[in-house]
């Protein structure tokens, strides 16, 4: 297995999803820029975003070294996550375009792009180096495994003891300690490394069983705007329900969509009080489908979102234009 790569300037959220909100889309991709704002006040009712800078889309929300964990300062090439993070970049853009271009037609055969953005979208929230303390609670037993096969196994020890002088600088920046950073390292290698030749990561694992268990029910709403005024957070996830029984992600698709996952657990401890008995074994039982809904110009949600991005990001949100947002 190979992970060297010469990447230094790493984006922890990719080129290809900022383009979706650029301000400038139709232009030279290298050219592409997107508006960053300043968060002043992310309190209820009283949110306020500073003066809008454009920002090229080619340096923002990167940084230099982030993934690598063995860098030889002799060469061009370091050990980092790039080429893994790349298999679920690659196909964003088209999986986006496939499911709005559908929605938009009353096409509702749209569960792979469903799932497949899922995807893209959790790994995002999964190396975003704002939210390191939140993703080692969520995913940090990853990083204790020790992969068995003897390849793999010699590149982790990579994980383990690289060459990593950037690490002090990294820490102070993200006022995280030494010990976290290696551990976010080590629990991302575990998530999206084959740990035997052949078989299916355990990140690639996790999202399928979303979709496949009966443990689950999932629902999906995609809401579209006529002008682009949905904002993008800096720490690329940001949640809508605070309940014991379901899980709420909400995703931007780009400068005039977003998406929300529900996902809810069907263990029967999670089950309402006032189901009736027979709606109760039709939840448990069946082979659920997802429950798909689309809204088009929904101010409400739009609202909704916005002030969810606002008050969930680490310090900026970005958008496609500067004018009439909400939130």
């Amino acid at each position: 297995m190979d992970l060297l790569d010469k990447t230094r300037n790493q984006h922890f959220l990719p080129q290809t999803e900022q383009r979706l909100n650029a301000i400038n889309p139709l232009v030279d991709r290298d050219k592409q820029r997107i508006y960053e704002f300043e968060i002043l006040s992310n309190t209820a009712g009283a949110m306020r975003l500073g003066t809008a800078h454009s920002r090229p889309i080619s340096t923002n929300l990167s940084m230099l070294d982030l993934f690598s964990f063995d860098v030889d300062r002799n060469r061009p090439l370091r050990q980092n996550f790039e080429r893994l993070f790349h298999r679920y970049e690659a196909e964003v853009e088209k999986n986006t375009e496939s499911l709005l271009t559908k929605l938009a037609t009353g096409d509702y055969g749209v569960s792979d792009e469903v799932e497949n953005i899922y995807a893209a979208k959790l790994m995002n929230f999964a190396r975003n180096p704002y939210s390191v303390v939140k993703i080692l609670n969520t995913f940090g037993e990853l990083a204790n495994y020790t992969p068995q096969d003897p390849a793999v196994r010699e590149l982790f020890n990579k994980v383990l003891n690289g060459r990593r002088k950037h690490e002090k600088y990294l820490c102070k920046e993200l006022k995280i300690t030494n010990a976290q950073y290696s551990r976010w390292l080590r629990m991302l290698f575990n998530m999206l490394v084959e740990l035997k030749p052949g078989f299916p990561s355990l990140f690639d694992e996790t999202v399928r069983n979303v979709f496949t268990s009966k443990q689950f029910a999932l629902a999906v709403l995609v809401c579209t705007y006529s002008t682009p005024r949905c904002l993008l957070s800096d720490r690329a996830m940001t949640t809508n329900t605070d309940s014991e029984r379901a899980n709420g992600f909400d995703f931007n698709l780009n400068s005039r969509a977003f998406i929300r996952y529900i996902v809810m657990d069907r263990t029967p401890h999670t089950i309402p009080a006032w189901m009736p008995p027979g709606a109760i074994d039709m939840f448990m039982n069946s082979n659920l489908p997802i429950t798909l809904r689309r809204e088009h110009d929904h101010e409400d949600l739009l609202r909704s979102f916005n002030m969810n991005v606002v008050a969930q990001s680490h310090s900026r949100v970005f958008c496609a234009t500067d004018k009439e947002l909400v939130f």
